[in-house]
């Protein structure tokens, strides 16, 4: 019990005192200081002690005004110090058909605009993620917090099961298929074939892996390799 709510405690999400009231209530946030100390406007301490935080930008007008006035460049050296570190860009701007950016006084590119997000990236290891307005960062906040909770993040993987049929079965050709695909370098398409043309278990339709050539795109050292995998 006592472990449960120190967990809870720890993943409080501290929202920073400028960040606008309608933020809060959603994310059961409470006003600190402490998010602006890691250059961000939301923090929160994951298990094991991993520190999380997400800084907001609307774009274009909040975006490019901290960009120049050095407010982004001081953020992001003080998210340095932070163990999951994300950037959410609120807003995506028009463009002209020439990829300059429209209503705003100062001239800006599209891909000036992909560069600094680059940079962020794979320079600076910053998550970042574009999304439509205050509502979606919210959700955005929301997933990146659950996902904190989780020890396991193995679902990327797992492969996905065998195909349903509109009621939710499972055929014999579906976890057929499944299998097949599971063999390095038999995707959906040279499953299809291979069913289609020797069905399944193919160890007992087939003498050897010469009969596994006559499938279209299977050639000689893939067919080797499938029977070697049945094997």
């Amino acid at each position: 019990m006592f472990r449960h709510q120190y967990n809870k405690i720890l993943m409080a999400i501290l929202i920073s005192p400028t960040e606008p009231e309608f933020f809060r209530q959603p994310l059961d946030a409470r006003i600190s200081s402490k998010p602006e100390q890691h250059g961000v406007d939301f923090l929160w301490w994951a298990p094991g002690g991993k520190r999380m935080g997400v800084q907001r930008k609307r774009f274009p007008d909040d975006f490019l005004a901290s960009l120049h006035d050095g407010r982004l460049a001081k953020e992001i050296q003080q998210m340095n110090k932070l163990d999951v570190k994300c950037l959410v860009v609120e807003g995506y701007g028009t463009w002209t058909t020439d990829d300059e950016l429209i209503n705003h006084e100062r001239s800006f590119k599209l891909g000036s605009f992909y560069g600094l997000l680059a940079s962020f990236q794979i320079l600076h290891d910053i998550k970042v993620w574009q999304v439509r307005d205050h509502f979606q960062t919210i959700t955005m906040i929301q997933a990146l917090h659950r996902w904190g909770e989780k020890t396991d993040h193995s679902s990327l993987q797992r492969r996905p099961g065998p195909r349903t049929d509109h009621w939710g079965n499972r055929s014999s050709e579906a976890w057929a298929l499944h299998m097949l695909q599971s063999i390095d370098g038999v995707g959906p398409g040279l499953a299809s074939k291979i069913y289609a043309m020797w069905g399944l278990p193919l160890r007992w339709t087939l003498d050897g892996p010469e009969q596994l050539e006559q499938v279209p795109g299977i050639g000689k050292s893939k067919a080797a390799k499938i029977w070697g995998a049945l094997a």
